[in-house]
């Protein structure tokens, strides 16, 4: 990315990685196109032990069958990048944090985060922090160091281009095609509003 964040700066320059991330660790879909790259990522942090989970192993964990779930309990910390779009990732991530791990969950996906974060808040064990991914983590990031910049702001409008031909697995490639039949959500004083495209040029609040 070339956005640069002081804020991102600031809490690297103070090393918070040997201290806040547990040395073990799993990556769900690490075999895929985003997930491969996190892998080698987090290989770079000294100490850290960091294996792979996909349907096919090396450690094998399926969405679909709970039974593979286990296979998840040497962790402490658990990184969801595997498709949340086509395989929902909430029966995982609630026995994690039925275990006590942490989770950090990189979905970009609208109605997967508004899940995540209903069953988050209802959790007593484990710790899930959701945002973590290319467009959900970065733009948090980007939002939040404008927002500083700027001081007192009533909101923040943060656009992202992106083209399917800019490199991606097939789970960009499902987020992609989902959002477009996605209403875009927005808060405004803890009230939810979903504005649904009627035609080009016409929004409409419903």
């Amino acid at each position: 990315q070339t956005a640069s964040c002081a804020s991102e700066r600031e809490w690297l320059a103070s090393d918070p990685l040997s201290t806040l991330i547990p040395m073990k660790m799993v990556v769900l879909g690490g075999t895929g196109f985003l997930g491969s790259r996190a892998v080698a990522a987090l290989k770079t942090i000294p100490g850290a032990e960091v294996a792979v989970a996909s349907r096919r192993g090396p450690v094998v964990v399926d969405f679909t069958k709970p039974e593979t779930f286990t296979a998840l309990e040497p962790f402490a910390l658990v990184v969801d990048l595997a498709d949340s779009t086509t395989y929902a990732p909430d029966a995982v991530i609630a026995w994690c944090l039925s275990k006590g791990k942490t989770v950090i969950e990189c979905s970009s996906d609208t109605r997967c985060v508004e899940r995540l974060h209903g069953l988050g808040a209802k959790t007593t064990t484990g710790q899930l922090i959701l945002g973590g991914g290319i467009f959900t983590g970065v733009s948090n990031l980007l939002g939040r160091d404008v927002a500083d910049q700027v001081g007192k702001a009533e909101h923040v409008t943060l656009g992202i281009s992106t083209s399917p031909f800019s490199g991606g697995g097939q789970s960009v490639a499902a987020l992609m095609a989902s959002t477009l039949a996605t209403p875009t959500v927005t808060y405004a004083n803890g009230t939810r509003t979903e504005i649904v495209v009627r035609a080009v040029g016409q929004d409409a609040a419903v």
